[in-house]
């Protein structure tokens, strides 16, 4: 079951040059996001009933923007050579096949406290609030100026965040979670790679109650680092329920830290 990264469809590719194809695969997107929420309700800030009113158009956008990779996990093989299609092509190869899961991977994000992820707040507020059009490269420059102005001790480091985490039932039990989770990490380190900083931070947040999911982040390297209490959106109840109710947020944090070896960088520590 391959993890492929979907190509951001920028404001020009979806609004010009290919627009049929790109709703097409915003619509998918859309569909599987929705289906989440009603399999899942419990295991996400966001509802079906405040998402099922967002116009394609915010799917689209969402889909466009630089601060986001979004990956699915397919039911079959794509072409090896897929890395090498234009985007055309890539749309119609992600569309072709069925999803078993998907992941976004949000950053990198400057850490300067303004604007923290937060189960109150919508994280991709927090991945476009800062440059959303610089490339990867001006952004690094950016911040690692702002680290020398204030004579940081602490290594130049992107801050990344997982988010829509969702695997289908009939797919679970097969590793899709962790292998999707694994394909964002290694997405992170090479951006982090490309713009030569020293390391990066990945967060994601998941109810304290979902245990299922803690376990599986914590086999991926994560560690809680904070909890966070917070009332999810407004949304109808599932089975046992009583009513909305104050839910407990976990923050979960790994780090990689890169450091130079002989002239070469290497990964050197993983952890916190």
């Amino acid at each position: 079951m391959p993890i492929i990264p979907l190509p951001s469809l920028t404001p020009e590719v979806a609004d010009t040059e290919i627009t049929p194809e790109a709703h097409q695969l915003a619509r998918k997107w859309r569909q599987f996001r929705l289906q989440a929420l009603r399999t899942a309700p419990e295991a996400f800030a966001a509802t079906y009933e405040i998402e099922s009113q967002r116009p394609l158009s915010s799917t689209v956008e969402r889909l466009s923007t630089s601060k986001a990779t979004h990956f699915v996990a397919a039911n079959r093989t794509v072409p090896a050579e897929y890395d090498t299609y234009g985007v055309l092509e890539k749309i119609q190869a992600a569309i072709e096949c069925e999803w078993q899961g998907v992941i976004v991977l949000l950053g990198p994000m400057a850490e300067d406290g303004s604007t923290l992820i937060t189960a109150k707040r919508d994280p991709f507020t927090k991945a476009t609030a800062s440059d959303h059009a610089a490339s990867i490269e001006a952004f690094a420059l950016q911040l690692l100026k702002g680290m020398q102005e204030a004579e940081s001790q602490q290594p130049g480091c992107f801050h990344f965040h997982l988010n829509a985490i969702f695997v289908l039932p009939s797919a679970r039990g097969q590793g899709v979670g962790l292998r999707l989770i694994r394909a964002a990490l290694a997405e992170a380190e090479k951006l982090c790679s490309m713009a030569r900083v020293k390391g990066c931070k990945v967060t994601i947040l998941v109810d304290e109650e979902n245990l299922g999911a803690k376990k599986l982040y914590a086999r991926a390297g994560f560690v809680a680092v904070g909890t966070e209490v917070y009332v999810q959106q407004a949304r109808g109840l599932v089975k046992g329920e009583e009513g909305r109710r104050e839910r407990v947020a976990v923050l979960m944090e790994r780090v990689v830290v890169v450091e130079k070896v002989g002239g070469e960088r290497e990964r050197e520590v993983e952890g916190v």
